[in-house]
């Protein structure tokens, strides 16, 4: 456990790993939003998708903010040497078929 401050107040934020339920609700640190949010810590999917056709840091920040945008999407980690997307979501709230089709909105081959 440790103390962050926000907002002038000090809050305990339990160490848990995020996809593991906590109970009571707690505070956790929301690496996408960066943000503190309160509530059970949501169980979320994960999915690495193959994408091609990403080569630079443009390419990488255009598939992490269209991903990052979508409802649901926790987390997203554009591995350009791997040709690799991997994203944190909560599967009631967008579908990898979502996720895949907006990576290739973004002009890109998802294999």
């Amino acid at each position: 456990m440790f103390k962050v401050a926000e907002a002038g107040f000090s809050v305990l934020i339990s160490n848990i790993s995020p996809g593991k339920l906590a109970f009571p609700p707690v505070l956790y640190y929301n690496s996408y939003t960066h943000k503190l949010m309160e509530g059970l810590l949501p169980a979320m999917d994960h999915v690495a998708v193959n994408v091609e056709g990403m080569s630079c840091s443009h390419c990488e920040n255009a598939v992490k903010n269209a991903v990052g945008a979508l409802n649901g999407v926790e987390n997203v980690i554009v591995d350009l040497s791997a040709k690799k997307v991997i994203v944190e979501y909560d599967a009631e709230k967008v579908s990898v078929d979502i996720i895949k089709g907006t990576i290739e909105d973004q002009g890109y081959t998802v294999r």
